[in-house]
């Protein structure tokens, strides 16, 4: 791979830190690749698995969306590409690999029909040992896998499946993971996908075939299959948080997702700096990108030890700002959906104010540097965070008071997984200009609540005329939130 298919850039929050006293720093650490994927030169084959849930519950439209989705990708395939189809109710069975002639496997996904119930730890560890047999150095390892229902059989501990998920990385197969409808197991599904390096969907049935053909042309795109990064700090300098989801270091490395042809990742860490030791007036940081052992790119930063009048006037950095500020944000909708179980919209509201009013001024000052296009870019990806936190608060607003209904308890269920697609966006940072299609997506996702909740707040009114006005007002900011999407 050549050098300048992809960058590695360090930003810090301020070109300056203290010199007569202890100061922490924010620096985001960026991996970017800007080019197209149509100039692509597709280095290794890919050997593909895609596990669908054929369970009594993904009858009729769901099935035969997957089952086109497959067929699509089958086509698409070049001769080095290797294609595995497994399917499983309460049994699991290999109905495709690449051992099967090529003329024979569009029939053989045809005739898949759905029976039993739901053992998705069977059909997700046969789809892995799957790739394992035929994986190749020369390959990418990818596994798609599709649910639409509860796991009630074999292996259903998070725990157990996020370990597994986690060894399968290792092994490097990324699993993505897609969950159809409102009774999947979210739980497991967000573990496989995070520990894997994958990314988790929830999205209705009509969206099947996208959402496949969306990860098949990322698998396809892949320039750095294993990316590591490595952060060398000087003496005097030591991490204070990790702002990030990038979970246990390997061998001092940050793990990363696979990056992609126009591919940004970038996340985030706290520095503390301690000026009496360090010998010199600046402090230079270093940060290596990895492919597995490889090494890629390297690059550098170096920051200066100024005086305390010089620090509080310098000027701070609004990219570091929006990516410390996404994290946080993902640690607030982790606290939402907790709260979303118990109803505690109090409590809610309370996090979506604070949070909402933090993302503006982001927001504001992001706004004023609105010349420079990697400005413009993080502005677009801050926005479309700041649209969903904004749409929160004026539902928990809304539902305050009507928490106990049944109609509601429902329509927070559906809340949740849409909130955690939300969290896997962030975590894998996959919603920047260059993923046009994957912020439709998640778009439209937000557009399908807000309709949602406008339903549902006409069933309120209808249930409780005293509160119609009010209901009516919460009503109308939604449908003026919802035309954003328009």
């Amino acid at each position: 791979m050549k050098k300048d298919q992809v960058k590695l850039d360090i930003l810090t929050e301020r070109p300056i830190v203290r010199n007569d006293a202890i100061s922490e720093l924010d620096v985001v650490i960026e991996v970017r690749s800007e080019q197209s994927t149509n100039e692509l030169d597709r280095k290794k084959a890919l050997n593909l698995c895609i596990v669908i849930d054929r369970s009594g519950s993904m009858s009729g439209e769901k099935l035969e969306a997957a089952k086109k989705g497959c067929i699509d990708i089958f086509n698409q395939l070049d001769e080095k590409d290797l294609f595995t189809v497994v399917v499983f109710d309460d049994q699991a069975e290999v109905v495709v690999n690449p051992q099967v002639p090529k003329s024979e496997v569009i029939e053989k996904i045809n005739r898949i029909n759905t029976a039993g119930s739901t053992n998705l730890s069977l059909g997700w560890y046969l789809g892995l040992l799957e790739l394992q047999t035929y994986m190749t150095d020369n390959h990418n390892n990818r596994l798609f896998l599709l649910s639409d229902g509860q796991a009630n059989q074999g292996e259903t501990k998070v725990t157990t499946l996020a370990k597994e998920a986690s060894k399968s990385r290792e092994l490097r197969i990324t699993t993505s993971t897609i969950g159809i409808g409102d009774d999947f197991q979210v739980d497991i599904l967000t573990a496989i996908a995070t520990e894997s390096g994958g990314r988790f969907w929830y999205i209705q049935e009509s969206r099947i075939e996208d959402i496949i053909n969306e990860e098949f042309k990322g698998a396809m795109s892949i320039i750095i299959d294993r990316p590591r990064i490595e952060l060398k700090l000087p003496t005097g300098v030591t991490v204070s948080e990790e702002l990030n989801n990038l979970g246990k270091k390997i061998n001092d490395k940050y793990r990363t997702r696979p990056i992609k042809g126009e591919d940004q990742f970038n996340f985030a860490i706290r520095l503390e700096i301690n000026p009496e030791k360090i010998e010199t007036d600046n402090v230079n940081f270093q940060a290596i990108l990895f492919d597995g052992e490889k090494s890629i790119v390297d690059t550098q930063m170096v920051v200066y030890l100024k005086s305390y009048q010089e620090y509080v006037s310098s000027k701070i950095n609004p990219i570091v700002q929006s990516v410390v500020q996404q994290f946080q944000s993902t640690i607030t909708n982790e606290r939402l959906m907790e709260q979303m179980s118990k109803g505690g919209f109090e409590l809610m509201k309370k996090m979506l104010i604070e949070d909402v009013e933090g993302m503006r001024k982001v927001r504001d000052a992001l706004d004023e540097e609105r010349e420079d296009e990697r400005f413009i870019q993080e502005i677009r990806d801050f926005q479309q965070e700041l649209f969903g936190k904004e749409n929160a608060l004026v539902i928990s607003e809304m539902l305050e008071n009507f928490r106990e209904l049944q109609g509601v308890k429902d329509f927070l269920k559906r809340w949740q997984k849409v909130t955690m697609q939300g969290n896997q966006r962030n975590a894998m940072r996959q919603n920047n200009f260059m993923q046009g299609s994957i912020n439709k997506i998640d778009e439209d996702l937000q557009a399908s609540l807000l309709e949602d909740a406008i339903e549902l707040a006409d069933t309120l009114i209808q249930r409780f005329p005293d509160k119609a006005n009010e209901l009516l007002n919460y009503q109308r900011k939604i449908r003026e939130n919802l035309a954003r999407y328009q």
